[in-house]
């Protein structure tokens, strides 16, 4: 009996072990994988950043979200990350979600496999600073792709380095920049990390008003979680995306220059501002077209070079080169200039320039600081009026005139002609329809002689290009001469005209204007200034000087009885009276001359301050045998005489310049007369002014 049960109890045992080992085989398949111990560590350099690039007719902002490799675990142990996760949300300024789905910030996740790593077997020495690293499998590497090699002992062998020789499939060489110990440590090489940690989001919406965060981290070959990073600092696209158009750089000082070319009557000086053209500039992405529009540069002025005019500034737009470096470029010059002229450009200010650039889509870059501040200096002296003249004839008026300064304008063609003939004929070019006009001055040659045009063509109503009709004959015979337009001086803008009573003026080369009795200008070449009642019969003088549009003058021409262009002359007096000007006193003797004493004549009470001018006197019958000398008398004493020789009926004396007042007496006095005959019927004519 004992046997038996012992024999049971065994059976029982031996099934239960079975029992047993059969369930914990089953429980074996269905065990859970342990809790991670040593997650990866967190990501360290995380940031946000945006960039905009071209869409067509807009931008378009992308996100990137880069991170610093993780090669540890939380407790500083090695090992090998299988992806990284990625999250990116809109926001506002202080990082609050503004997506939400069912409450919750919409996420947009991304996923980053980590970069492919490459074991290293060996590494020798080529030369110098060169190592051949081997590797365990073949690898796909060029030439001059930057890898990074980490986890080597000596850590001389670490680093980012790039590929210089791929020897077979399976090395690489890379100068590594020094020479480390024999390896004790391989580690491994991939392609340099910080060019690929990193997501890409390609479209942000909003990018003027959302802001954008993101954040990471790693999960290892376990599919072990690490921490998340921090969510990085929010970030609007636009602020410092939007790409402008670079600001333009000049030569300073330098860039801001003056010239006095293309002058008018009004106005000659121009400024011109050089700056360096920024052609060819694209935004980032896109069609790579030239996407440089145009430039605005502004100018600005003072009267003494600190204290500026400001707002609003005067501005010039100057297109930008187009296709630069293609075989239908626009423009081969690497400057632009900005051209100022009109009144608002005078000698006596200061000027300073800036400029920006725009792209074709009129959006605009920084200004340029401005330019050191430049003066026009321009000091030259216009040319001064040509055969000014003095006029004596007028009643109550000064009147001056002078002819136009003129100065020679080449026309195009070479021309000649046969001398005694109104024929010119241009060859190489001319254009005489184009440049010509009947009534043109015309000069035939350098310093050659002046014509006047006819017409164009050699019949009238006939225009030709090549053929000049003259108004008179040439004086020469020219060959292929250079023909020139005579026309007016553009750099005079105006004429100063000034007269001066003869109390005013000390005369002399050329008279000095001591007191000015009225002055003007004039775009023209003749002016008249009335005088009033109470200045008639005095002597005025008058002169003229021109001024140009930065208001340089000439030096000063005296107007005289004929035409005068020197500036060192005096000028002459012209006395304004009544009537024609001048005052005549008549003084007659009816019948046979004899001797008649001063005494005995009449005296001529003078009633206004006049000149004596000339003197003329005149007989019926003539002297002869001997003359008739008559003397005239200023307050009963002579002043002259006057002569008709003996056979003649007339005698002149121009050289009287006496002057009179109120209350003088004129008189005269018959001296003698002639011999055989004395002569009859005298009468004396005594001209004043």
């Amino acid at each position: 009996m004992t046997d038996k049960k012992i024999a049971i109890v065994v059976r029982g045992d031996v099934q239960h072990l079975a029992k047993q080992a059969d369930k914990h085989q089953k429980e074996k398949k269905h065990h859970r994988h342990r809790p991670c111990g040593n997650p990866p560590a967190m990501p360290t350099g995380v940031a946000f950043t945006a960039q905009a690039t071209e869409a067509r007719t807009h931008l378009r902002f992308t996100g990137k979200l880069k991170w610093n490799a993780v090669t540890a675990d939380e407790q500083g142990h090695g090992l090998n990350i299988k992806r990284y996760d990625a999250q990116i949300v809109a926001c506002d300024n202080t990082g609050t979600p503004l997506e939400l789905e069912d409450g919750f910030p919409r996420m947009r996740s991304h996923t980053k496999v980590d970069l492919t790593k490459f074991g290293i077997t060996d590494v020798t020495l080529v030369s110098g600073t060169t190592y051949e690293y081997t590797l365990n499998r073949n690898h796909s590497f060029p030439v001059g792709m930057t890898l990074t090699v980490d986890h080597m002992k000596p850590t001389g062998y670490n680093g980012n380095y790039a590929v210089t020789n791929v020897p077979s499939a399976k090395k690489v060489r890379m100068n590594i920049g020094t020479n480390p110990a024999a390896a004790t440590q391989f580690g491994h090489v991939y392609e340099q990390a910080d060019a690929h940690y990193h997501v890409i989001m390609h479209e942000l919406p909003r990018p003027k008003t959302w802001y954008w965060k993101g954040r990471v981290r790693a999960i290892d070959k376990d599919d072990c979680a690490g921490d998340w990073s921090a969510w990085t600092t929010p970030l609007l696209p636009w602020t410092g995306a939007d790409p402008e158009p670079p600001t333009p750089t000049y030569t300073d000082p330098g860039a801001l220059t003056f010239d006095r070319k293309n002058r008018s009557r009004h106005h000659k000086l121009r400024a011109l501002f050089t700056f360096n053209d920024m052609a060819p500039w694209d935004v980032p992405g896109g069609d790579h077209e030239d996407d440089l529009g145009h430039y605005e540069v502004q100018i600005d002025r003072s009267d003494d070079g600190a204290v500026w005019d400001g707002r609003p500034y005067p501005h010039q737009d100057v297109k930008a080169r187009r296709n630069v470096g293609s075989a239908d470029a626009d423009d081969t010059n690497a400057t632009r200039t900005a051209i100022f002229h009109g009144g608002y450009i005078q000698r006596r200010y200061w000027y300073r320039c800036r400029v920006r650039s725009f792209d074709r889509f009129n959006r605009p870059g920084d200004w340029s600081a401005w330019c050191t501040p430049a003066f026009p200096f321009d000091d030259t002296q216009p040319p001064t009026p040509p055969n000014v003249r003095i006029f004596d004839s007028a009643t109550d008026r000064v009147v001056l005139d002078w002819d136009d300064q003129t100065i020679d304008i080449p026309v195009r063609g070479s021309w000649s002609g046969t001398i005694g003939t109104p024929t010119l004929t241009g060859t190489v070019g001319p254009k005489a329809t184009v440049e010509i006009e009947r009534g043109s001055l015309v000069r035939v040659g350098a310093g050659g002689n002046i014509y006047t045009v006819k017409h164009t063509g050699s019949v009238p109503g006939t225009p030709s290009d090549t053929v000049l009709t003259l108004t008179g004959n040439l004086s020469t015979s020219p060959s292929g001469a250079q023909l020139f337009l005579v026309v007016d001086d553009p750099d005079i803008a105006f004429s100063e005209v000034q007269i001066a009573m003869s109390s005013g003026v000390t005369t002399g080369s050329p008279d000095q204007y001591n007191t000015i009795y009225a002055k003007d200008r004039t775009r023209g070449n003749r002016k008249a200034f009335k005088i009033i009642d109470a200045d008639r019969g005095n002597t005025f003088y008058g002169r003229v000087r021109n001024v140009d549009a930065a208001f340089n003058k000439s030096a000063w021409v005296a107007g005289k009885l004929t035409a005068n262009s020197s500036t060192s002359a005096g000028g002459d007096g012209v006395v304004i009276g009544a009537g024609s000007g001048k005052t005549k006193v008549v003084w007659s003797v009816l019948g046979l001359l004899r001797p008649i004493p001063e005494a005995r004549t009449h005296d001529y009470d003078m009633d206004e301050g006049l000149t004596t001018i000339k003197v003329r006197a005149r007989v019926k019958t003539a002297p002869v045998a001997a003359g008739i000398v008559i003397s005239i008398y200023k307050n009963a004493a002579s002043i002259g005489t006057v002569t008709i020789a003996a056979g003649a009926k007339r005698g002149v004396n121009d050289a009287l310049t006496t002057t009179w007042i109120d209350s003088d007496i004129l008189s005269y006095s018959i001296d003698s007369v002639g011999s055989n005959f004395a002569g009859r019927h005298l009468t004396v004519v005594h001209v004043l002014r």
